[in-house]
């Protein structure tokens, strides 16, 4: 491992120094306008950066490098849901930081080896530090999916924050857990990085015309169901039918294996701001119950349960939202900011099987 290069330091006096010489100078000249103002100028600027970056790395630890970038996180908890998004479907995963906009954001995209499965995610980022001016504003790093989530799994610090730190001619990331209310402790972990991970896949956009709102506590109790009848496909079939000026909607999941386990489910239909139909797999609904054969099919398709558990498993809210088009990949939507917030998301798409007894 290489370690980053630490410049020697100076003392503030010493560096108070220079910047007097530079007033000075402009001082003691006969007029302004003999001084060249873009040179004092420049001058006073590279002082005033000098000791910032000095004020910086005396607030370090004895030995420990300025880092060329910093990441804090405020909240771990959305970082591990990305974590553990891009772990349902690759062994390394390749984080890339970029500005968008007047925002920073860390980005990952990728698919399994067979590109059955395929996940996007972006996560607004509100404390980015760079301590080079000329570093590029957009840059990547590569760890192993398994080891950054060990990393931050703390459970004793409830509500701590987390430091990324980055070396430019380091093969490693460091990594500072500290909770404020363990001012006396601190955990902190080196991953490292690679340049052989898993290609980053962009997905081109995809069109939808219907949007399926799913309860997971029900949607977990069939695929646990499914593991022990050793079923491996996830049917979803929504049909609707309309009574005068309402329209409702009856959603079925259902797997068979050693055995068939079916779910049903039935809400008045609603329409989204882009004109997709709103239908919910949820056990609140006021309408009573009828059987989809009574209605039209408006989908009909199947999915690999494993790879569909493999996402929901790590998802802590309540509700999940869909996206469905018959013959196109299935997207799960998770929102990292909140239900009304689609800044930070993760997006993970399932391809349907087509070879259907």
């Amino acid at each position: 491992m290489v370690v980053g290069r630490v410049r020697p330091v100076q003392t503030n006096r010493q560096t108070n120094k220079q910047t007097r010489r530079v007033f000075r100078a402009a001082a003691s000249s006969r007029s302004v306008g003999q001084i060249e103002l873009a040179a004092v100028c420049n001058q006073i600027k590279t002082c005033s950066q000098y000791l910032l970056a000095q004020r910086h790395m005396l607030t370090h630890k004895r030995g420990r490098a300025v880092p060329e970038w910093s990441i804090t996180f405020d909240d771990v908890s959305s970082l591990r849901s990305v974590a553990e998004a891009a772990a349902a479907v690759m062994q390394k995963v390749i984080f890339k930081v970029s500005k968008v906009g007047a925002h920073y954001f860390l980005m990952v995209d990728g698919a399994d080896p067979g590109v059955t499965c395929f996940v996007s995610a972006r996560l607004q980022l509100y404390k980015v530090a760079f301590y080079a001016d000329d570093h590029a504003q957009e840059f990547t790093f590569c760890v192993e999916c398994g080891e950054l989530l060990t990393s931050i799994d703390i459970p004793s610090c409830t509500h701590a924050s987390l430091i990324m730190e980055g070396h430019d001619q380091s093969t490693s990331i460091h990594l500072r857990i500290l909770d404020p209310e363990l001012r006396s402790c601190e955990d902190s972990s080196e991953l490292n990085t690679y340049v052989d991970g898993d290609e980053r896949r962009i997905i081109s956009p995809l069109t939808y015309n219907l949007i399926l709102e799913i309860d997971l506590v029900k949607l977990r109790e069939l695929i646990k169901k499914a593991r022990k009848a050793r079923a491996e496909l996830l049917r979803i079939c929504i049909s609707t039918r309309s009574t005068g000026s309402k329209e409702r909607s009856v959603v079925l999941f259902s797997v068979k294996g050693a055995a068939l386990h079916k779910q049903l489910f039935s809400h008045e239909t609603s329409r989204d701001e882009d004109g997709s139909l709103v239908v919910r797999a949820a056990p609140d609904g006021a309408d009573t119950l009828f059987e989809p054969q009574t209605a039209d099919t408006v989908f009909d398709g199947m999915f690999p349960i494993s790879k569909i558990d493999a996402f929901v498993k790590t998802i802590g809210t309540r509700m999940l939202t869909a996206k469905l088009q018959q013959g196109i990949p299935l997207m799960l939507t998770h929102r990292l900011g909140g239900a009304e917030d689609e800044t930070s998301h993760i997006h993970f798409l399932v391809a349907p099987v087509n070879d259907v007894e």
